[in-house]
């Protein structure tokens, strides 16, 4: 889950950030470790990235976590199961809004952003923290 402080980050980005995009990825499951030696041998100076729930592959520090802040379809990628998303441009074209929510249109949560996706990341982690148990 996002904190209030990432969230608040969200709101204030103007544009991509690979920063951002590792703080989300550390928010959703996502490990940032380096590689141990292992009988003396092996290990790595570098830092890698491992997906959430992997436990054999790496992901090079250069390529890092997926471009959330910058890709609709990155970003859609955390939404939450049985969510809908609904994304609008409005006037002047460099503002998003983006609604996520549920078949009973109950509850609601709105993220308006810069860039599409960064508003998708607002709303879809509204909708995350009010479904925590």
């Amino acid at each position: 889950m996002v904190d209030n402080s990432l969230l608040s980050r969200l709101q204030s980005a103007t544009g991509p950030s690979r920063e951002l995009d590792a703080e989300i990825a550390l928010a959703n499951g996502w490990t940032h470790q380096k590689l141990k030696p292992e009988n003396g041998r092996g290990g790595d100076s570098k830092p890698y990235w491992r997906k959430p729930n992997e436990t054999k592959y790496y992901i090079p520090e250069e390529q890092g976590p997926p471009r959330y802040t910058e890709s609709i379809d990155a970003a859609l990628t955390l939404k939450p199961k049985g969510y809908h998303i609904v994304l609008r441009w409005c006037d002047p074209p460099t503002d998003s809004v983006c609604s996520a929510f549920k078949d009973n249109y109950k509850n609601v949560y709105t993220g308006r952003a810069a860039t599409p996706a960064i508003a998708i990341l607002i709303a879809i982690e509204r909708a995350k923290e009010d479904s925590k148990p």
